[in-house]
């Protein structure tokens, strides 16, 4: 599906992934414990969850919304984001072979095949990371999840919104980036020691820039890419000064001034994502995205990579299902209602996840949560509305993963599984997006209807799950 002009730029993107592979894979003996460690129980609770999304996708059939052809990209996703986690690969190599694994998708996807197996494949990976927090984890790891999420996501937006003339060159400035940065991770350990003057971090971040320059002007022949090359090494300076501002709000997390570290990073972020969508678009998003795999496990740079990557994605919402050529009109009375409801969703998931002692609850309500609120809003809002709920649900989680420390005084790894659900929501809702039509043609007593059975589903659900969990608690059964 790929352009034949990328050969070159492919070379690099592969050759560049293999030595980050196995270079620590032998040198830091990684393959010594590596292995197979799935039980029954893991795989029952894997092959469940696929069986559950199965009926959803036969149901969605039956109601004449076409999804069979895409759920083998769904399953696919899915199964090989578990099978990953099962081997005990860390977080970076477990994202370097989904995202070589994702590029060989589209690389060998039959020119005929919808864009929407991209988004289908992106919520298969998305759902498998979700439920990941069932697990006992050493700590959530998100960099598992960003590059190949940069990739799927990347493309879907440039078959979605942009012409094909222009198509070849931004995918190719895509892997351009990835390499560039997968490169500068391999080497920066040595040069990422605490300093005053940030000066090894701009060193890295100018090399990252340069790297990014000789790809796009060497490989891909783009005469105008010193553009990206600034955006490349500006986003990277922004991703390590990350680390200095956690270490510093560490330091004093009882002091009430902490607040402005962390209102700093809000900041940082906030400005990244208006000089990226200003002058570089929605695959502005992507690139800077793909930047912040130099952050360390658990730094809230990686949120901000998920963050900019749902942004994308709603982008890709708004363009192929929102009539409104100017986006989402937050005056619109229903949309106005349902920004409420989209912060309301992110404080819910944000307490839950710091407060609740049962990982099966937190499970339930974001899965739930991410599969149900979008289906429901599709049918029953217009296009405008539910694309403002997906955005005050991301905005919302964003400031709440960035300010949960000050909140709570303490760090919480896991504050990235919150922007993983509004991800989960754009992507059902895109693959449900024959709902619109449906909900708009649908008289009142059959919206009605379709309210009390979707509320008895959605409330019986979790009982269900917990049920069944509790009683195989009183076998003695563990999951993890």
């Amino acid at each position: 599906m790929l352009a034949n002009n990328l050969q070159p730029v492919l070379w690099l993107f592969g050759i560049t992934c293999l030595a980050a592979f196995f270079f620590p894979f032998f040198k830091q003996g990684i393959y010594k414990q590596v292995g197979f460690t799935a039980s029954g129980r893991s795989m029952a609770f894997v092959a469940s969850i696929a069986a559950g999304y199965s009926v959803l996708f036969f149901i969605g059939e039956k109601w004449g919304i076409h999804l069979l052809n895409l759920l083998p990209s769904f399953l696919g996703g899915l199964v090989f984001t578990w099978l990953l986690s099962v081997l005990k690969l860390p977080g970076h190599l477990r994202g370097l072979a989904l995202l070589g694994a994702s590029v060989c998708f589209t690389l060998y996807m039959p020119a005929d095949t919808s864009r929407f197996a991209l988004v289908a494949a992106s919520l298969g990976l998305i759902t498998w990371k979700v439920s990941e927090m069932v697990y006992v984890l050493p700590e959530p790891d998100f960099l598992d999840v960003i590059p190949p999420l940069s990739w799927l996501v990347g493309v879907f937006w440039i078959l979605t919104g942009l012409p094909s003339s222009s198509s070849a060159s931004l995918e190719g400035v895509i892997l351009a980036a990835l390499s560039s940065v997968i490169l500068l991770r391999l080497f920066q350990n040595p040069f990422m020691s605490d300093e005053k003057w940030y000066l090894k971090r701009i060193i890295m971040s100018t090399t990252g820039g340069l790297i990014m320059l000789i790809a796009c002007t060497k490989l891909l022949l783009l005469p105008d890419a010193g553009g990206y090359a600034w955006l490349v090494g500006g986003s990277l300076f922004v991703s390590h000064t990350f680390h200095d501002f956690e270490e510093r709000a560490k330091e004093k997390i009882t002091d009430p001034t902490v607040v402005f570290q962390f209102l700093s990073m809000a900041v940082l972020i906030a400005g990244v994502t208006v000089v990226a969508s200003r002058l570089f678009g929605t695959v502005g998003f992507v690139i800077v995205a793909i930047t912040t795999l130099v952050a360390r496990p658990g730094s809230i740079a990686l949120c901000a990579g998920l963050f900019w990557l749902v942004r994308a994605l709603l982008q890709g919402y708004v363009v192929d299902f929102v009539a409104n050529v100017t986006g989402v009109n937050i005056l619109h009375p229903y949309v106005g209602a349902v920004l409420y409801a989209g912060f309301a969703i992110a404080l819910v998931l944000g307490i839950c996840l710091r407060d609740a002692e049962d990982k099966w609850l937190k499970w339930a309500l974001f899965l739930t949560i991410g599969t149900f609120a979008p289906i429901a809003a599709n049918f029953f809002l217009h296009a405008e509305p539910s694309a403002g709920l997906f955005d005050a649900t991301m905005v919302g989680c964003i400031l709440f993963a960035i300010f949960m420390p000050a909140l709570f005084r303490s760090f919480d790894a896991a504050s990235g599984y919150l922007l993983l659900v509004p991800a989960q929501m754009i992507t059902v809702a895109m693959l449900s997006s024959e709902l619109i039509n449906k909900g708009n043609e649908a008289v009142a007593a059959t919206k009605v209807q379709t309210l009390i059975a979707a509320g008895v589903i959605v409330a019986v659900a979790p009982l269900v799950i917990m049920m069944l969990v509790r009683m195989s608690r009183r076998k003695g059964v563990e999951v993890s």
